[in-house]
């Protein structure tokens, strides 16, 4: 059996049991408390990773293993492996290449650029002698949209269907092949003398110039 059924299959069974995962943590009042202006993906990880994991979700197919040294005495290097194989959240690349790009791409959250919070106070005696910033730090974060900022999809454009009074849009599949036909024949030129009268009609509308 080739390995990549499984990896699809849990890949998709991921997706979904992670996109619900940050979905549920978005809305925790904890999660908003700790994070006012913002949150990265780190520390969306954080909390996302604790939350409990979907009964019946089949943990990550494959086995951690070892690559050759690259010296001969050299230790074996480990293959890079999930931090948390058996989550749906496995790892944070996971999450910021796979479920974030969802919400992004629904308008459900926003990166944004910000002042960097959270940085040690500087004592202006001591910094006096060194040369002045020239920029403030800054950091990208995550923020919730807003959600009457969240465009909406335009409603479909109806188009006019001319002729439905005389046939247009019927179903005529009961009809054999030569009733089709001279029922379309018939139709067309219902529909040729309705746009006929309608012109005649719009022209004795029109104003004289």
């Amino acid at each position: 059996m080739s390995l990549y059924s499984p990896l699809l299959k849990h890949k998709a069974s991921a997706l979904s049991s992670g996109i619900n995962i940050v979905r549920n943590v978005l809305k925790q009042d904890a999660f908003k408390a700790a994070h006012p202006e913002g949150f990265t993906t780190k520390q969306l990880y954080q909390f996302a990773v604790k939350e409990p994991v979907p009964q019946g979700f089949q943990p990550y197919p494959l086995k951690p293993t070892k690559r050759p040294a690259p010296a001969k005495y050299a230790k074996p290097v480990p293959d890079s492996f999930p931090p948390h194989p058996e989550h749906p959240l496995r790892s944070i690349k996971f999450l910021k290449t796979e479920i974030l790009p969802y919400f992004s791409g629904r308008h459900e959250i926003k990166m944004v650029k910000q002042p960097r919070t959270g940085l040690p106070l500087v004592d202006n005696a001591a910094a006096a002698g060194k040369k002045k910033a020239t920029s403030t730090p800054t950091e990208f974060v995550w923020k919730l949209t807003d959600p009457s900022q969240i465009p909406r999809p335009p409603a479909p454009k109806v188009k006019e269907v001319v002729g439905r009074e005389v046939g247009v849009g019927l179903d005529i599949s009961h009809l054999n092949k030569r009733r089709q036909r001279a029922r379309v024949e018939d139709i067309t030129r219902s529909v040729n003398r309705m746009k006929e009268f309608r012109a005649q009609a719009q022209q004795s509308e029109a104003p004289a110039s």
